[in-house]
């Protein structure tokens, strides 16, 4: 996910290869992936992006927001909900009428104010282009699951299965997991 490319942004920084498994089909990032759906012109047409589970993160610290404002400038994040009304929360009303009916909703929208917010951002084109990003600075093998390290002198050896007969990367040379 995107912790997982984070830190390998963060050992090339410090000069270590690192190569980061990602059991994604499409791209890597995990819960910080998107998807973008093609809709035919008959149906309205347009490209849509759909994020996967994060649509956003905060920053509260410094440090964090140091790498923020690089993948700003890099364009691969934006800042969100800096107007009213662009984030809030659903609450239930007191309308006890079905959820059916055209004349009542079971939940309002009560929108946030931004000014009461930490700050706010998503990637550049849906989470996923934050985690794109990230994997295309480093070594990425999509689709795959690692489910065994073992190692083997000075080096470790990583399996996609538990009996250790499915080597991945076979001949590389991890010398940390």
């Amino acid at each position: 996910g995107v912790s997982g490319l984070a830190c390998a942004q963060r050992l090339k920084e410090l000069g270590i290869h690192s190569v980061v498994f990602d059991t994604g089909k499409r791209d890597v990032g995990g819960r910080g992936s998107s998807r973008v759906f093609e809709v035919r012109e008959e149906q309205g047409g347009g490209r849509y992006t759909v994020d996967h589970a994060c649509q956003f993160f905060t920053s509260h610290s410094s440090r964090f927001q140091s790498y923020v404002d690089r993948w700003i400038q890099d364009g691969a994040v934006r800042r969100c909900f800096e107007t009213t009304g662009s984030l809030g929360v659903l609450r239930p009303t007191d309308n006890k009428q079905s959820v059916n009916t055209n004349d009542s909703t079971p939940f309002r929208f009560h929108p946030l104010n931004p000014e009461h917010l930490p700050p706010t951002f998503t990637g550049a084109a849906g989470i996923g282009s934050l985690s794109s990003f990230l994997g295309d600075a480093c070594t990425t093998v999509k689709d795959t699951w690692v489910a065994a390290v073992r190692r083997d002198g000075e080096r470790w050896r990583v399996f996609r299965d538990a009996k250790c007969t499915q080597e991945l990367c076979k001949g590389e040379e991890f010398g940390m997991v």
